[in-house]
């Protein structure tokens, strides 16, 4: 992602990798609830609609490849800031001491712990309790798409939120300016 940004579009960027990555799980969802609902077998899965749900995610997965391969290359600027192997890891190194690098591996490692716990362990906890056995494996794929919507959601908000702010911080530093000249 590093390659095609620029300062101008670094936010946009952000929101559109977490948008897309939000909605692979609403994608998800969706194909699970209709891989259970088109066998009929919600309760307990059989080996053939396992099949069904690992080759439907492994054609997404191998097409998702397909169009990483073919993003536009920006070798031009990044041949210019080409360095060894030895180099790249000693700056990776000297990264991890900055505290403010320190303060976002905190960040996303707890980001990384919550994604975990609330894309795996918490839909299979909630698919083996008994208050909830009626509904089966199907409630995997609601929670799926509830947690998509929300997140989606979330990241439009952020997104319209940061646009909003710096359109008023450039309004406010216009103004103040303006009126500091007079």
């Amino acid at each position: 992602m590093r390659e095609i940004t620029t300062p101008g579009n670094a936010s946009r960027n952000s929101g559109l990798h977490w948008g897309l990555n939000f909605g692979s799980l609403l994608f998800g969802g969706i194909l699970l609830l209709l891989i259970f609902r088109g066998t009929g077998q919600s309760q307990v899965m059989s080996m053939e609609v396992i099949t069904y749900i690992f080759e439907g995610l492994s054609v997404f997965t191998i097409l998702s490849n397909v169009l990483f391969f073919l993003l536009p290359d920006f070798s031009e600027r990044s041949a210019a800031s080409k360095a060894s192997f030895r180099k790249t890891i000693g700056r990776i190194f000297m990264l991890l001491r900055d505290r403010r690098m320190l303060l976002l591996s905190a960040i996303f490692m707890y980001n990384g712990f919550v994604l975990s716990f609330y894309i795996s362990i918490y839909p299979s906890c909630l698919s083996f309790s008994k208050s909830l056995v009626g509904a089966g494996n199907e409630i995997i794929a609601y929670f799926a798409l509830v947690t998509s919507f929300g997140q989606i959601a979330g990241n439009f908000s952020v997104s319209q939120l940061m646009r909003l702010t710096l359109k008023t911080s450039r309004n406010f530093k216009k103004n103040y300016y303006f009126t500091i000249e007079q």
